[in-house]
């Protein structure tokens, strides 16, 4: 009897000292707790952990907290952060609580209420502290005009509202493309802002012509396209004959009236 009674309280005084560890740093909560002291491992299986420090709410399906290494690891992820009204889903997230980063992989998906921006990848790292979102990867990012961005990689200051676009394969809402190598999009003025640009028009699909433009400089909004020492032709590509072309300062494509104006 009195070795039960030592085996509660045993049990019960470690129950206690978890739950105070965690009022420190981190809040889980679960209908399914396993703690490996040994490994000074939990594991909570349908759960909810709270980070007050970075102001975080994160579900998962598998949430591992290792303590000694202030690391959390969820599975089938869902994080909401209240101050910058973020909505990130992901497969497998790694969590470095003491850094404020996160690690995203494996189907990421970053909506962005505030600036209406919706960003996909395999892999995505977000430094809570520095309020940067970084990808190496090939990602997709969608604006509030349904303009999408194809891209190698890039760098959402978050900040300053700026991202650096590497390698840019741009699809506007008309269905109109560009390549760029290095572009910026600004959220604080809505503009895409390029260098050294390649853009093609689309038209209904029995036109014979393929509009393009190069340029030496781009910025595009909601309204206009504005190419600076720019070419165009409407001719068809072909190998043999050069098309014809028009070169001016500056080339205003009016996306609304569906003009341009030299």
């Amino acid at each position: 009897m009195k070795n039960k009674l030592l085996i509660i309280i045993i049990i019960l005084s470690q129950i206690l000292l978890v739950n105070k560890l965690y009022s420190q740093e981190i809040d889980i909560q679960a209908k399914e707790i396993e703690f490996l002291q040994e490994q000074n491992l939990t594991i909570a299986n349908n759960a909810t952990a709270i980070i007050k420090k970075d102001g975080l709410i994160i579900k998962g399906d598998k949430i591992e907290y290792f303590k000694d290494k202030s690391f959390l690891l969820i599975r089938n992820g869902t994080i909401s952060k209240t101050s910058e009204d973020f909505k990130i889903d992901s497969e497998i997230i790694e969590y470095k609580i003491n850094d404020s980063n996160l690690y995203l992989r494996e189907n990421v998906k970053i909506k962005d209420n505030i600036n209406n921006l919706i960003m996909k990848s395999s892999e995505i790292n977000y430094n809570l502290s520095e309020r940067k979102i970084t990808s190496q990867n090939p990602s997709e990012i969608v604006d509030e005009f349904d303009n999408i961005y194809k891209i190698d990689g890039f760098e959402y200051s978050i900040t300053e509202k700026i991202i650096k676009l590497d390698n840019l394969v741009a699809l506007d809402n008309n269905k109109n493309s560009f390549l760029v190598d290095l572009s910026y999009l600004d959220l604080n003025k809505k503009e895409l802002i390029a260098k050294d640009i390649s853009m093609n028009f689309k038209l209904i699909e029995a036109s014979e012509n393929e509009p393009r433009l190069k340029g030496r400089s781009l910025i595009s909004n909601e309204r206009y396209t504005i190419v600076e020492k720019g070419t165009f032709t409407f001719c068809k590509k072909r190998e043999k004959c050069p098309p014809w072309e028009m070169s001016a300062d500056e080339i205003k494509h009016d996306k609304q009236k569906k003009n341009y104006l030299l």
